[in-house]
């Protein structure tokens, strides 16, 4: 005789770059040991795919999930886990004076996604500027800026994310499209940038939302009181 199903409760969510409402259920046991392999490994490759992985198989809608922008990724998983799971976590938060772990429970309803910038277009001078898209999982792919990448290999990835997300370069008469230039034709636009006009375009990608929580806690060790800030969908399972 056949086991019985458990059927999953459905909820919503809204995907921030678009605002579109989708429907879901909680993750399964399955699913959940597939992530925590990647979260533990610590490979963004591996995160990401797991990431994609539980959404594809957890959202009922229509979605692309290859389309979602990198903070879309963050907001949906953690409204997914906060009802696969649990709205609370706790973690092991290490003091930044004794070096000894303190645990600490945060409540993921209270951690909110930062605002959308109020344009996706950057003016360079007066009269020139560049569209970008934001950064999705298409246009991210391999790329990741690991902390204790060289700097010559930060550029080189800064500079592929940017290239990777224009839309188009415009000025008071004419516009490019990104699609009709080649990129290293892209890739030398930018590179002849002063530092100024650079600095609007890294700006423009430091305001992209993100997860991000200010923790206050007190070691348990030393007493040491201290705030630490949360980013990214990893620091808030890990």
């Amino acid at each position: 005789m056949a086991l019985p199903t458990v059927n999953s409760s459905r909820y919503a969510m809204t995907v921030p770059s678009t605002g579109q409402e989708l429907e879901f259920r909680p993750f399964l046991v399955k699913e959940e040991k597939i992530l925590m392999v990647a979260l533990e490994s610590k490979d963004n490759k591996s995160i990401v795919k797991a990431l994609k992985n539980i959404l594809n198989a957890c959202i009922y809608d229509d979605i692309n999930i290859d389309s979602l922008t990198s903070f879309d990724l963050e907001e949906l998983f953690l409204r997914l886990r906060s009802k696969s799971v649990g709205e609370t976590a706790n973690l092991q938060l290490k003091c930044e004076e004794c070096g000894a772990g303190t645990p600490v429970e945060i409540n993921l309803e209270e951690i909110k996604m930062s605002d959308l910038p109020s344009s996706k277009s950057i003016m360079i001078t007066d009269n020139i500027g560049v569209e970008f898209n934001y950064p999705s999982l298409d246009t991210v792919g391999d790329l990741s800026l690991a902390p204790d990448m060289a700097p010559d290999k930060q550029m080189k990835t800064t500079m592929k994310l940017i290239v990777r997300c224009i839309d188009s370069i415009f000025n008071d008469d004419e516009v490019w499209s990104a699609k009709d230039q080649t990129e290293k034709e892209l890739v030398t636009f930018i590179e002849d940038l002063n530092s100024e006009q650079f600095a609007k375009i890294t700006d423009f990608f430091g305001s992209l939302p993100q997860l991000k929580h200010d923790i206050n806690f007190s070691c348990i060790t030393c007493k040491h009181e201290q705030t630490i800030t949360l980013e990214g969908i990893q620091s808030f399972f890990m």
